[in-house]
This record gives structure tokens, sequence and C-alpha cells, in this order.
């Protein structure tokens, strides 16, 4: 039992020692060309210049894509807004067709409503004095505290 213990144990560190080494050796691997890329850039002017160059011609066209993309948004948001504006714009119309008639009669039948009362409140005073006067109606009746007079 224990040989077998000892050997899977010294097959582990070995498995260890060659995982660690492998991961080295990438990692060796992955770090070159940036290494490369660092030192050509302190090193060389000619490359910094190409790399200068080279944003300038990606970026030109990115800025030319993104005022295209601008302008014709603002363009179509424009004509949107105006298309949205005279659509609210005729639909008040239709509601106003529909509104003013209708208040319109409501109003008419308000002030009749009120000249109505008004004549009956008039005519219903006229009658008491007229019928206090002639002493049909007493005239501590016709005022009493908390009636109209």
């Amino acid at each position: 039992m224990e040989t077998t213990s000892g050997v899977v144990s010294e097959t582990a560190h070995e498995a260890k020692g060659k995982a660690q080494q492998i991961i080295s050796q990438t990692d060796q691997y992955y770090k070159r060309p940036y290494h490369f890329i660092i030192e050509s850039w302190k090193e060389s002017s000619f490359f910094r210049l190409y790399a200068y160059i080279a944003a300038t011609y990606g970026i030109i066209p990115a800025v030319i894509l993104v005022g295209w993309t601008i302008a014709t948004l603002a363009i179509v948001v424009g004509v949107a807004g105006v298309g949205i504006v005279v659509a609210e714009g005729f639909f008040a119309f239709l509601g106003s067709l529909v509104f003013f008639p209708v208040v319109g009669t409501l109003l008419f039948i308000a002030s009749l409503g009120g000249i109505v009362a008004g004549f009956a409140y008039g005519s219903l005073k006229v009658i008491r004095f007229a019928l206090s006067q002639v002493g049909f109606l007493d005239q501590s009746i016709s005022s009493q505290p908390g009636r109209p007079s």
C-alpha cells in the first residue's frame, strides 16, 4: 500500500512540475509579442509614426460614420416631429368639432335655466311684495330672519 501511495505522490509531484513548466512556457510565449511591441514603441520613431497614421486613418471613417448617423437621426426625428404635430393638430381639430358644439349647447341650456330661475325668483319677490301691500300676506312673514326678503 505504501509503495502505491508513494508512486501516486511522486506522479502527482511530477505532474505538478510539468504543469508549472507548461504554464511558464505559455506565459513566456504570450509575453513575447507584447515585449516586442513595447520595445519597438520605445526605440523606433517610425513604428510610432506608423501607429499614429494608422489610428488617424482608422478614426476618420469612424468620425464620418458618427457624423452621418447624427445628421440622419436629426433629419428623421425632425420629420417625425413635424408629422406628430400635424397629426395631433388634426385630431385636436376633430375633437373640437364635437367639443365646442356640446359646450355651446350646454352653455345655452344653462343660460336658459338661469334666466328661468331668475325670472321665477323675481316673480316670487314681486308677488310677495304685492300680497303684503294688499294685506293678504303678513309683513312679518315676508321679512322673517333667514328668509329672503
